[in-house]
C-alpha cells in the first residue's frame, strides 16, 4: 500500500492548485470579450470640448475600450485619434 508523507501531500496539493490556476487564467486570457457599441458624449482633449462618439464598451468590466466613430473626426479620422477621451475617465 502506498502512503503519502506530509511533504509529498503538500507538493501534490501545490501542483494541483498551480495547474488549476494556470488553466483558469488561460481561459480568462484567451476567452473572447463581449463588447457593445454605445453612443455617448465625451470630453475630447484634441478639440478641447465635448463631442458625440460611438464607444466600444467591454460587457465584463463595463469599461470603454475603443472609439469607433466621432462627430468631429468621423469614421476615417479615428486612426489619427489618440483616444484621450477614454483615458480621461469622463465618458
Amino acid at each position: 500500500m502506498y502512503t503519502l508523507t506530509t511533504h509529498d501531500a503538500t507538493l501534490l496539493a501545490l501542483g494541483v492548485l498551480g495547474i488549476a490556476t494556470l488553466l483558469v487564467l488561460g481561459v480568462f486570457a484567451r476567452f473572447p470579450r463581449a463588447t457593445r457599441v454605445v453612443t455617448g458624449v465625451v470630453e475630447c482633449p484634441m478639440i478641447g470640448g465635448r463631442t458625440r462618439a460611438e464607444l466600444v464598451r467591454d460587457v465584463w468590466t463595463l469599461r470603454f475600450t475603443d472609439v469607433t466613430c466621432c462627430s468631429v473626426l468621423g469614421r476615417g479620422g479615428i486612426r489619427f485619434c489618440t483616444r484621450g477621451c477614454l483615458r480621461s475617465g469622463r465618458c
